[in-house]
């Protein structure tokens, strides 16, 4: 290993004479990791193994539209049940800060400590509330509460894929976003359209970078910069001089900032997004007189950012014009958005926090090799050349772990850490492979603990130890422009991976002394009281303002014993000729009672901003820290496992092989295959259904035929996963009523289980059945009445209106029937929720309203009277 530094050339002086807090501010966030990683080790240990997606679903079970559209969801990203969180809360729309804490931040802390390290991100589906008081919901479960939500969030600048099990600068992040639409039917199009994937950058569409309008329009001079970073990742990109587009038939995104924008003439591709810079944006279900967020998804958008109070126009709430470049090169949408804005806390994004169609994950194969050797072949091949596959998860019945692989690395392969400034090599650690190791190991290898000395920090991380989480302290900061770079080399070939530090300011509670001013005259002095002790600073000669301040210092941290290396305290160098006085554990809030006492020569001008006293306290930046996590590209170019298994090891009846993977970049992708063991001793029982479609509330019956080697265990029904019923041992018939929350409209998958134990209502516990049935797929319709509000319920006699309604199963092919009379219904322009319909006059009276639809996916209703 080597070390190499550099004089100081006047760059970050402040910072550079703040070093001696380096390796306590490196330490308070080491012991934060550490505590974090053995918390979620231990919360891992404790909940027995069960496969856990990387996306927890928050639904409202008092809303049948947001468990539906959160059921199509888990389906199209292959998320297992335990990834489904029912909350029950009253509004849709917002909360108070104690409601939120109760009924959703409570709820979702305790069940991402049962599923542990495995979840990277939240989706809260129409229903859960998008505001809490002042802020967005977004941001207060991103944080981990209300009253922890922060203006700057760390991941800003970042160039890397997200990792829930690393802290972003000590601090546990899970993105939000939000799935939430004006109806369902936008919603169902917002998931399907999600799982896109393009080949390059440059299909299918354009990216257009128009100038906004007035104050929305800051952002027009980084436009320029924006569209040569697309143009250098391959990407089609067009500046716009107006903040509208029209007649555009190949939109992959959209940037402007306007008040409302121009959407029915343009074509919006799949994976498409829309940014607008403007106020009310953010307002996904009320009706402002600016374009909702919400109306972009409506016209085939499938990601938006929008503020939920408002925000004016300060440049740190807005995306950067870098997201359309970040997006291009492979990000998700929540990491291209978090990357690119700084304060998140009023923000919310709607979307799939997974839509990434310029990734390239691995190309996965899964198939039976020969049925009668009951093996299975599994492959994962790199999606694109040189980057490697990192990891590969195997699982079956989504509850047994059958492998787990992470690259293997060759003998006589080096690998070398560098952090450069520059041209300048800071930084240096190799290390050579005896023999084949897996990764993990081979980056153990680097790690490296803070000293004050070496302010650096080294650690292997990441959910398989596959990555480097890199720090650094403000005396290696000082040298700027820090990149941290791992090369693996073997066989003539080189993986290089390179990332720049990303930075964060360290705020604690600060007292100044201001030297600023004339030169000090023999005579003057400076006398500061602190804890009851005094440290005396006097001028023997004619000294400079800066002497005097480099003296009390020296005298403070020398003399004082609240001071220096014994104390708490520690005197530092400020900007100009300032000295602060801060708590040596940098982010302390701490203060004391600090009393200033000053003595001037005659005619002295010394120091003329110090006045006598008590000294204020403020809260400022009072060091810094950078940090990164590194994902090495690897010569992994595939993984392959053949899993050998005897079927009779398997429950009789259903199987399914699970298979996941992933590249450094942070693109997943996952397959599936299903297998029936069967053994002639041991029949699988016959299930008979009593239909495929139903309406809510309906009972669904089964008749099973019973075979003997079954007597003593328990049938159990399971909808999507979920154990929801348990009938008796040896019982032939069953009821089961289809009614919220368990069953909620939409497509689901069913099946029985017979089971020796009670497993209803059990969440990321595995179970051992018996024996399996094959699947077997229901539809409940949705209720067209739910959530349906007319806009009034008393309209004047005898003539033509404009009747109005909304709700969020409203769809095109929506009919109305009032007083016999059939009529079909339009969508507003303007707001997307509210549907219209022309009613012919009609005499004094009251009216039933009926509601029907397509009768294979809607249930049909009476809407009250008028």
């Amino acid at each position: 290993m080597t070390v190499k530094t550099q004089k100081d050339k006047g760059r970050g002086q402040f910072f550079r004479l703040l070093c001696g807090l380096a390796a306590g501010c490196l330490a308070l966030l080491s012991a934060e990791s550490a505590k974090t990683a053995e918390a979620e080790a231990q919360v891992v240990s404790a909940s027995l193994q069960v496969r856990a997606g990387r996306v927890l679903v928050v639904a409202n079970r008092e809303f049948p539209d947001s468990l539906e559209i959160a059921n199509a969801y888990m389906r199209a990203r292959g998320l297992p049940p335990a990834n489904l969180l029912e909350i029950s809360t009253a509004s849709a729309v917002a909360v108070d800060a104690a409601t939120f804490e109760e009924e959703i931040m409570t709820p979702v802390r305790e069940r991402l400590d049962l599923l542990g390290r495995a979840v990277d991100y939240i989706a809260i589906t129409r229903g859960v509330p998008y505001r809490t008081a002042r802020k967005s919901t977004a941001a207060a479960l991103m944080f981990g509460g209300f009253d922890q939500i922060k203006e700057r969030h760390g991941f800003f600048g970042q160039e890397r894929a997200f990792d829930g099990t690393i802290p972003v600068f000590g601090i546990s992040l899970r993105p939000t976003t939000g799935l939430i639409t004006y109806t369902v039917e936008d919603a169902l199009k917002l998931i399907e359209r999600s799982l896109v994937r393009y080949d390059s950058a440059a299909e299918p569409g354009r990216f257009y970078l128009c100038q906004g309008a007035g104050p929305r329009g800051i952002r027009n001079q980084q436009i320029r910069q924006a569209l040569l970073m697309l143009e250098a990742r391959g990407a089609r990109a067009t500046q716009v001089g107006n903040h509208n587009i029209r007649n555009r038939n190949d939109v992959m995104m959209q940037v402007t900032g306007a008040p409302t924008i121009h959407l029915s003439s343009n074509t919006y591709l799949p994976g498409s997004i829309i940014d607008n810079m403007t106020s009310f944006g953010g307002y996904l279900l009320e009706e402002r007189n600016q374009s909702s967020i919400t109306s972009f998804v409506q016209h085939g958008a499938c990601g938006a950012y929008g503020t939920v109070v408002e925000p004016t126009n300060i440049p740190t709430r807005w995306a950067q014009l870098s997201m359309p470049a970040r997006y291009a090169s492979g990000f998700n949408l929540i990491e291209s958005y978090l990357q690119t804005i700084l304060d998140f806390s009023l923000g919310m994004v709607v979307g799939d926090p997974l839509l990434a169609p310029y990734a390239r994950p691995p190309r996965l194969e899964l198939r039976e090799r020969e049925p009668a050797t009951s093996s299975l072949e599994v492959v994962a091949r790199e999606g694109i050349d040189n980057q490697g596959v990192a990891w590969m998860e195997i699982w079956l019945n989504d509850e047994q772990p059958v492998a787990t692989l992470v690259p293997m690395l060759p003998g006589g392969a080096r690998a070398t850490l560098v952090l450069r400034s520059g041209e300048d090599e800071i930084f240096r650690r190799e290390h050579v492979l005896a023999g084949h190791r897996p990764l993990p190991q081979l980056l153990r290898e680097f790690a490296v603990q803070p000293s004050d000395q070496l302010p650096l920090e080294i650690v292997p991380a990441g959910r398989y130890g596959d990555k480097l989480l890199v720090r650094v302290g403000p005396a290696l900061l000082q040298h700027g422009g820090i990149t941290v770079g791992l090369t693996i080399e073997h066989n003539d070939k080189s993986h290089a991976r390179t990332l720049p530090l990303g930075t964060m300011p360290i705020m604690g509670r600060v007292a100044i002394l201001d030297f600023a001013g004339g030169e000090a005259w023999p005579g003057d002095e400076v006398r500061i009281t602190a804890a009851g002790e005094m440290a005396l600073a006097r001028a023997g000669h004619r000294q400079s303002a800066a002497a005097i301040a480099q003296m009390t210092i020296q005298r403070l941290n020398e003399r004082h014993p609240a001071f220096g290396e014994d104390g708490d305290w520690i005197a530092a160098q400020g900007p100009g000729q300032q000295v602060w006085i801060v708590h040596k554990s940098n982010a302390s809030r701490r203060t004391m009672p600090i009393i200033l006492n000053i003595q001037r020569a005659p005619r002295s001008e010394f120091a003329p901003e110090l006045k006598e006293g008590r000294l204020s306290w403020s809260t400022r930046p009072v060091g810094a820290i950078g940090e990164t996590v590194l994902a090495p590209y690897l010569p992994t170019s595939e993984m392959r496992q053949n899993i050998g298994f005897r079927r009779d090891q398997l429950p009789i009846g259903f199987n399914r092989f699970t298979v996941a993977a992933g590249t450094p970049a942070g693109a997943e992708d996952f397959t599936a295959l299903e297998i029936e063991a069967d053994d002639p001793e041991r029949p699988l029982p016959r299930v008979q259904w009593s239909g495929d479609l139903f309406n809510p509330g309906d009972d669904l019956r089964l008749r099973i035929r019973a075979t003997d080697w079954l007597d003593e265990a328990r049938p159990h029904l399971i909808v999507n996963g979920r154990a929801v019923a348990a009938f008796a041992p040896a019982e032939e018939e069953f009821t089961y009523a289809l009614r919220m929350p368990e069953i909620a409209p939409g497509l689901h998958e069913v099946w029985l289980e017979w089971l020796e134990d009670d497993y209803v209502g059990k969440i990321a516990v595995p179970r051992r059945p018996l024996a399996r049935s094959r699947p077997h797929r229901l539809r409940v319709r949705r209720p067209l009445t739910a959530g349906l509000e007319l806009e009034s319920e008393t309209l004047p006699p005898g003539q033509a209106v404009e009747l109005k309604l909304q709700g969020p199963y409203l769809h095109a092919g929506v009919r109305i029937e009032v007083a016999g009379r059939e009529l079909e219904l339009r969508r507003d322009p303007r707001f997307g929720l509210r549907w219209l319909t022309d009613l012919e006059p009609l005499p004094s009276g009251e009216y039933e309203i009926q509601v029907t639809g397509d009768p294979d996916h809607d249930q049909a209703g009476t809407l009250g009277t008028r």
